[in-house]
């Protein structure tokens, strides 16, 4: 890229793969009618949006040589970091969970250089965001510039916006790549990244939930407003004839964009070359199936065309040890051989894939309002223990008994063709489950219940229905997943697609564990305990109890019915 002709050319090159990622990105779009409706709603609530920006824009031109534009500046200042910010954040997960990645990196790398196809990704990226942007920029330019009767602000808003906007994503191409490369590189944190991305989630879950994220992002935006990042907004409003804007602010901000989004292009272009031409470390390898042999790690995640092989595979040492040799000592003489192996499978399989399970953490999001108002009251809303308890029952339920055909993917005639029965494959993937949700869900939801405002009893008893409806959970799952299984895979990221449970099995298993659930819910609430103790002339705590038996012997029920369904289903199984 050093001679003027080197550089025109790349630059073709880089043309043309993002008119090839642009090509694929809409292809791939049109054949998801989920992302599809997905987007839809995205584009509803981004019009609202759009439309407060326009106006406020309006208002805000109308402001220039007052003193209320001076004050109304540092807001605006925000809203373009904000949106900035918000632009690398989401630029940065993409890069991460390869969104932003070559679809066919052997093929390209092999026809151009490996600067034209980062180059050619950063601007397919950019192609996005700027589509997005465009139209409205250009209309709240206008729109500004007629409120202030500036005229040159038609054309520098947008066009300073937009290279703000470049900045956002070149920035978090960086910010991902550089996190792909200390996980690329180091061992360690390649073979702890599961751990790790579970206690940034839960970290960020404290914050929001603490109502700590407002004050965390509005001292982060005091900071950079001071920063010449913060006066790319002076630069947008360059020429306003306003004392506030000056000329020192959108000069600096002027070479901030001009040196920086080059200099991060390059760095991009250097991280994305060690990616593609370095071996990254291998922590370990998996796969498969429930019994015996070897596996790809990615036999069930991967995008490539390659032919899932059969089977579990030789297992690593760090799996080895939490997935084969403490449960060997806790389980091994209590539980039969075959109903073991498929529980150590499950865990291998989620440790190695992780992201595949990433479905059943979205209900969480349903806790965030009994959480917030908890903490801003500073005691346990009632509520939030048995919004725990049927939560970590639906989690531990959908986790590993939800899909047991699909879940083995090309592996399926193996698994099928073995000795083991199928209600002993339900028996190790309901085991794979309750080990590590009943115990987590019971701990919790009976904490919460001693921080609340429930008594002793009724803090046991939501624990102890905890504890029912992961049992019930699982198997009602596995009862409703054999009868709405899906074998197709579904993209859960740039490079990586996973058979996930089918939308019908979702929502019979939800309304399912929901109906099972609700005697032990309904009667665990202090209000509805006492007016139904008054009525048939019982104390409270016999009527939480008995609530709580009335659960027990629907799960029961429901639990028996659905595991003898799908374990004929499995063992009868034809293709």
């Amino acid at each position: 890229m050093s001679s003027p002709d080197s550089l025109v050319h790349v630059l073709d090159d880089a043309r043309l793969v993002a008119r090839t990622e642009l090509r694929r990105r809409r292809r791939t779009l049109g054949e998801n009618d989920r992302m599809l409706v997905v987007w839809a709603f995205g584009a509803l609530f981004g019009l609202v949006f759009v439309l407060v920006f326009l106006g406020g824009a309006y208002s805000f031109g109308t402001m220039v040589g007052t003193e209320g534009f001076a004050d109304a500046l540092p807001i605006a200042r925000s809203i373009v970091l904000g949106v900035c910010g918000y632009v690398v954040f989401i630029t940065g997960v993409r890069t991460v969970q390869n969104q932003n990645a070559l679809d066919a990196p052997a093929g390209i790398l092999t026809a151009t250089s490996p600067a034209a196809a980062a180059v050619g990704l950063l601007l397919a990226d950019y192609a996005v965001v700027a589509g997005i942007a465009v139209l409205p920029l250009v209309v709240a330019g206008l729109l500004f510039a007629l409120g202030a009767g500036t005229p040159v602000s038609v054309v520098v808003a947008p066009v300073v916006l937009l290279a703000a906007l470049a900045l956002g994503v070149v920035l978090g191409f960086v910010l991902g790549l550089v996190i792909k490369t200390v996980i690329s590189r180091s061992a360690v944190i390649a073979r702890l990244k599961t751990v790790l991305s579970i206690a940034l989630f839960l970290a960020y879950l404290a914050v929001l939930w603490s109502g700590g994220l407002d004050s965390v992002f509005g001292q982060a935006f005091a900071v950079v407003q001071r920063t010449p990042l913060g006066w790319i907004t002076d630069l947008a409003l360059f020429g306003t004839p306003d004392p506030a804007i000056g000329v020192v602010r959108p000069a600096v901000a002027a070479v901030t964009l001009v040196v920086a989004v080059p200099l991060l292009t390059w760095v991009v272009v250097r991280l994305d070359r060690g990616l593609w031409y370095r071996d990254s470390v291998q922590p370990g390898h998996g796969g498969g199936s429930i019994l015996g042999g070897r596996s790809s790690a990615t036999s069930n995640t991967s995008e490539s065309g390659s032919a899932e092989t059969t089977a579990l595979s030789v297992p690593t040492a760090e799996t080895d040890v939490l997935a084969t040799g403490v449960s060997d000592r806790l389980f091994g003489e209590r539980v039969s051989r075959p109903t073991l192996r498929v529980a150590q499978k499950s865990w291998r399989r989620a440790y190695r894939a992780p992201m595949k399970l990433q479905y059943a953490v979205v209900p969480v999001f349903f806790l965030v309002d009994p959480i917030r108002r908890s903490v801003e009251s500073g005691t346990v809303a009632p509520v939030l223990p048995a919004a725990v308890a049927i939560y970590g029952a639906w989690a531990t339920g959908a986790s590993f008994t939800l899909n047991p055909l699909g879940d083995e993917g090309a592996v399926l005639p193996v698994t099928l063709t073995t000795p083991v029965s199928g209600e002993q494959v339900l028996s190790g993937l309901m085991l794979a489950g309750l080990v590590v949700g009943a115990p987590v869900t019971a701990v919790v939801a009976t904490g919460l219940g001693i921080l609340s405002p429930l008594d002793v009893v009724g803090s046991v008893a939501v624990g102890l229905l905890g504890v029912v409806l992961c049992v019930g959970a699982c198997a009602v799952g596995a009862g409703v997943g054999t009868a709405y299984p899906k074998f197709e895979r579904t993209r859960i990221s740039r490079s990586r697609k996973a058979v996930v449970p089918s939308l019908s099995a979702f929502l019979v298993y939800s309304l399912a564990l929901l109906a099972v659930s609700l005697p032990g819910l309904v009667m665990g609430v202090p209000v509805v305990a006492a007016w139904a103790g008054d009525t048939v002339g019982a104390s409270p705590s016999v009527v939480t109890l008995g609530g709580l038996v009335v659960t027990v012997v629907l799960a029961a029920a429901a639990g028996r019915v659905a595991t003898r369904s799908a374990g004929e289903t499995i063992g009868e199984f034809r293709f």
